[in-house]
C-alpha cells in the first residue's frame, strides 16, 4: 500500500489496475492511501503510483517533488511515486509508471444533466489511444504496443470516459463506471485467452456484456459503436466556436451515425443512439459557450455595437451561430438527407446554398462576391460529406442559387 502525507485537498481517481477500483479521500490525519496503478490529483499536483523503486531513485523523486513550483511540502513515506506539476515533470525509470497527461471535456447527457470526463494521452508520443479500440486492445495485449504501460492505462481510462460521455447521465455515471471497470477486466481476459489459443482474430466472438444506464451491450459491440461516433464527430471534438457551416457538418455526422446504427444495431439501441446524438449536439454547444465565456475579456470590447443587419445571425463579432432557428434548420436539413441518393444530396446542398446567402450578406459580403462565398461553402460541405460517406457525394452535381 502506498501512502502519501499531505495537507492538500486531494481528488483521487481510479487507475486501470487499482486493486479495489478506488483511491480514497484523505483521512483525518491527511493520509491518502492508493494501490499501485492509481492516479491521485490535486489542482497543483498529479502523482502516479507504480511499483517499488530502489531507495536512491525514490530519494531523487522526493527531492524533485519538493522543488516543484507551486506545491506545498509533502512528507512522503513511500518509495514508489512520480509527479508532475506546474509545467515541471519528475519521472524516474520505473516499471509501472504511466507517463501520461490528461485533459477534461464537459458533457451534456441525454437527460440534460451535465458532468466532466477526463481523457489521457501518452506524454512522449502524444498518442491518445482513443480510436480503433478493439484492434488496439488486441495489439496491446499481444505485446505489440510501443509503450504497453501507457497504452494499457490510456485505453482503460479513455474507453471508460468515452462510454460514460456518450451513454451515461450524471446520476448513472458512478454505477456505470463500476460496471465498465469490471466488464473491461473480463473483456481483456477474453482477448488474452483468444491470443493464448492462437485465434486468428482475438477480437472475434467476444461475449463480455456491460450494462450502461439501463441498456445492456455486448462490450465489443459497444466499442465499435464508440469508435464510429468518435470518427463521425472527430471534427467537433476540440473545435471552438460553431458557425452555421459547422451545424451543417453536425447534421452530416448525425446522419452518418444513424445510418451505421441502422445497419449494425438493434432497434432499441438505435433509439438510444438517437437520444445520444441530440445530447452530443448540446455537448458541443455547451463547450462553445464555456469557451466564449472564458475568452470574454478578449472579444467583449466596451462600446461594441453589432450592426443591425448582422445581429439576426450573430450576437458578437465572434463567428458563433446564435440564430437558434436557422442553425437547427440547417443541421436538420443534412441530418434527414438520404446519402445513398446523389439527387437527394444535390437537393440538400442546393437548399443549403440558398440558406447561407442571407448569412453571408449579413456578414458584409457584397453581392458581387456572394457567389464566391457560396461556392466555397458548397465545396467545403461536399468534402465533409465525401469524407464520411465514402465518395457517394462526389462534387459532380449541378447546384446553384
Amino acid at each position: 500500500m502506498t501512502t502519501v502525507y499531505t495537507n492538500m485537498n486531494w481528488k483521487a481517481t481510479p487507475g486501470y489496475n487499482a486493486a479495489n477500483g478506488t483511491a480514497g479521500e484523505p483521512d483525518e490525519s491527511g493520509i491518502v492511501k492508493c494501490e499501485p496503478g492509481t492516479v491521485a490529483r490535486t489542482d497543483e499536483l498529479e502523482i502516479n503510483f507504480c511499483g517499488d523503486l530502489p531507495e536512491d531513485q525514490a530519494e531523487k523523486i522526493r527531492d524533485h517533488i519538493q522543488s516543484l513550483k507551486g506545491t506545498r511540502r509533502l512528507a512522503v513515506s513511500s518509495s514508489d511515486i512520480a509527479a508532475q506539476a506546474s509545467q515541471k515533470t519528475a519521472y524516474m525509470e520505473c516499471a509501472g509508471v504511466v507517463k501520461v497527461s490528461g485533459y477534461d471535456r464537459s458533457v451534456v447527457a441525454s437527460d440534460g444533466s451535465s458532468f466532466t470526463v477526463r481523457y489521457t494521452y501518452d506524454r512522449d508520443s502524444r498518442q491518445e489511444y482513443r480510436n480503433n479500440y478493439l484492434s488496439g486492445l488486441v495489439e496491446s495485449e499481444s505485446g505489440a504496443a510501443a509503450n504497453k504501460v501507457n497504452a494499457d492505462y490510456c485505453y482503460s481510462n479513455n474507453i471508460r470516459a468515452d462510454i460514460v460521455s456518450y451513454f451515461s447521465t450524471a446520476s448513472s455515471r458512478k454505477d456505470d463506471e463500476k460496471a465498465i471497470v469490471n466488464a473491461y477486466k473480463s473483456l481483456l481476459n477474453e482477448i488474452r485467452q483468444n491470443i493464448a489459443d492462437g485465434k486468428e482474430n482475438p477480437a472475434d466472438g467476444l461475449k463480455t456484456t456491460v450494462t450502461v444506464n439501463g441498456t445492456e451491450w455486448n462490450f465489443a459491440e459497444l466499442l465499435k459503436t464508440i469508435d464510429k461516433m468518435n470518427e463521425s464527430f472527430a471534427y467537433f471534438d476540440r473545435k471552438g466556436n460553431l458557425d452555421y457551416p459547422d451545424y451543417a457538418k453536425m447534421g452530416v455526422s448525425k446522419a452518418d451515425v444513424k445510418n451505421w446504427a441502422k445497419e449494425n444495431l438493434s432497434e432499441d439501441k438505435q433509439k438510444v443512439i438517437s437520444k445520444t446524438l441530440e445530447a452530443r449536439t448540446e455537448t458541443f454547444i455547451q463547450r462553445e459557450k464555456e469557451g466564449l465565456e472564458q475568452s470574454r475579456h478578449i472579444w467583449d470590447k466596451p462600446g461594441f455595437v453589432m450592426p443591425e443587419e448582422k445581429a439576426e445571425y450573430y450576437e458578437t463579432h465572434v463567428l458563433s451561430a446564435t440564430n437558434k432557428e436557422a442553425r437547427e434548420e440547417i443541421m436538420r436539413l443534412f441530418e434527414e438527407t438520404d446519402y445513398n441518393s446523389s439527387a437527394a444530396i444535390a437537393n440538400t446542398v442546393n437548399k443549403y446554398r440558398n440558406m447561407m446567402s442571407p448569412v453571408y450578406l449579413a456578414m458584409g459580403a457584397a453581392n458581387r462576391f456572394l457567389p464566391e462565398y457560396l461556392d466555397s461553402a458548397v465545396n467545403d460541405i461536399y468534402k465533409y460529406i465525401s469524407g464520411l460517406f465514402g465518395g457517394k457525394s462526389e462534387n459532380t452535381l449541378n447546384v446553384s442559387v
